[in-house]
């Protein structure tokens, strides 16, 4: 007889066993170590993280909700991952989904949460006075960032390269935007620049290809090197100084969809950044209701009610009223206030939308060459001397079916139709 060495056999086994069920063997412990693997990642993750962040500034982690949340008083610690210096959370920084900093911390740390690649939003306290450099860098799913009215400075690349970001409210007391802070932040449209603002650092919004407007305050003084540059959806600048600010090389350069900037009606120049200049005003008259004007045209926007004036405080745009020739009111704007429009004796056309329930007192007193208005069913009180001399009012449509309120001397003009 003849003896089959071991190796022949076995080779006979696995050809004759083995070979046909490989693949779902492979598939089988593969799966079995995915799953093993995966359940103590999630383990891990369960499991709450604590420690120090800074000399009185600790953070918790929970893994269950993703929630990173710092804690304590002072300043956070500055990091570096690129120096083998990361912040305590960077080895599962992609597992933070929300961030929550305590009321009494006073800035956040160099590198502190850059990329958290699934932190989705974050409202800085007004605690805050300064974001250190590159502190959300590449923070791809962050899509809004409220930043509290403490903070005086962003640092350095502080939101670069968050690509989902598509709006950003800056607080009235920063008053340094610097180098990079917002660059390659592709998704933003819409930026909302304090009041105390006053340098725009190089490349700060470069390269933020879905910008479409921006408004700058009159604060600012300096505006860097590319600031703006390869913005292309921007289509309108507004500048609200009188003086245009050092604007350095090619800070709204690169393609982009700029004919002119808007600028204030007593602005010293004719140009601004070598555009040329639309002088116009904007401001607030309701608490979110603002309005422009562009020389022949005031617009009213926003929603809810305009800010009563008297023949002692007039509405902000009173020094320029000979100049109004038309009022356009926005649809969301619920009543038009006391003494508004107060002598514009230029105005000859008023545009008022069906979101309007009320007509303050003197609104439009003294508009003299006002020949016509049209007052939608949804007005139900107009105020007293509303339309007091309006001489040339010859036409007034569609409001005595829904008007409760209608004060005496409510008009003036001589003689004028209700239809």
């Amino acid at each position: 007889s003849v003896v089959a060495p071991d190796y022949a056999v076995n080779d006979v086994f696995d050809d004759v066993f083995i070979e046909p069920f490989e693949a779902e063997i492979s598939s089988v412990l593969k799966s079995s170590k995915n799953v093993q693997t995966e359940n103590l990642e999630r383990k891990i993750l369960a499991d709450t993280k604590t420690g120090d962040c800074g000399e009185n500034v600790t953070y918790t982690f929970d893994g269950g909700t993703g929630t990173l949340t710092i804690s304590g008083s002072g300043s956070m610690s500055d990091s570096d991952p690129w120096n083998n210096s990361p912040a305590p959370w960077y080895s599962y920084g992609n597992s933070i989904k929300s961030l929550v900093i305590g009321d009494d911390v006073q800035s956040i740390g160099i590198y502190a949460f850059c990329n958290c690649y699934s932190l989705n939003s974050v409202t800085i306290p007004d605690s805050v006075k300064s974001i250190g450099d590159s502190a959300f860098y590449s923070c791809t799913s962050l899509t809004s960032v409220t930043i509290g009215n403490g903070v005086t400075s962003i640092g350095n690349g502080a939101f670069q390269s968050c690509s989902n970001l598509t709006s950003v409210t800056i607080g009235n007391s920063v008053k340094s935007i610097e180098d990079s802070a917002f660059q390659y932040c592709t998704s933003l449209t819409s930026v909302t620049i304090g009041n105390s603002v006053q340098s725009i650092g190089d490349s700060a919004f470069l390269q933020c290809s879905s910008l479409n407007f921006v408004i700058i305050p009159d604060s600012v003084k300096s505006i860097g090197d590319y600031a703006f540059y390869g913005c292309s959806d921007l289509s309108s600048v507004t500048y609200n100084g009188i003086s245009e600010p050092t604007i350095s090389n090619d800070a709204f350069g690169g393609y982009n969809k700029l004919t002119s900037v808007n600028v204030p009606i007593n602005y010293e120049g004719e140009t601004f950044c070598g555009m040329p200049v639309n002088k116009i005003t904007t401001g607030d008259c309701g608490e979110n209701v603002t309005y422009t004007f562009d020389g022949e045209t005031l617009t009213i926007s926003g929603s809810g009610a305009m800010s009563d004036y008297s023949d002692d405080s007039f509405a902000p745009w009173y020094n320029y009223r000979d100049s109004i020739k038309s009022v356009v009111i926005e649809e969301g704007v619920s009543s038009i206030g006391k003494y508004a429009f107060y002598f514009c004796s230029n105005l000859t056309s008023i545009t008022i939308p069906d979101s309007v329930q009320s007509i303050g007192s003197s609104a439009f007193y003294g508009c003299s060459s006002l020949t016509s208005v049209s007052i939608p069913n949804s007005v139900t009180s107009i105020g007293k001397r509303a339309f007091g001399g309006c001489s040339s009012l010859t036409s007034v449509g569609h409001f005595l079916r829904t008007v409760h309120t209608c004060y005496p001397f409510l008009f003036s003009a001589p003689a004028f139709a209700l239809v």
